[in-house]
């Protein structure tokens, strides 16, 4: 359960491809697993097809099974 402090921070994650596009997700490998990323949360991305940093809220990352 995340603490109150925790709800919207944001976490970065180096070295990710976006590996699809989609109108409402992307579709990232993030350390070796493949997630779906909802566009409206990702608050930095790479481009598809290129490799770099994401930052998503750390509800988010928690949810996903990155964190």
């Amino acid at each position: 359960m995340l603490r109150p402090d925790e709800r919207d921070t944001l976490i970065a994650f180096d070295d990710v491809e976006v590996v699809q596009e989609g109108a409402l997700a992307l579709v990232c490998r993030i350390r070796g697993k493949i997630v779906s990323i909802p566009r409206a949360q990702a608050v930095k991305r790479p481009a598809r097809g290129d490799t770099g940093s994401l930052v998503i809220p750390r509800s988010l990352a928690r949810e996903r099974g990155l964190i």
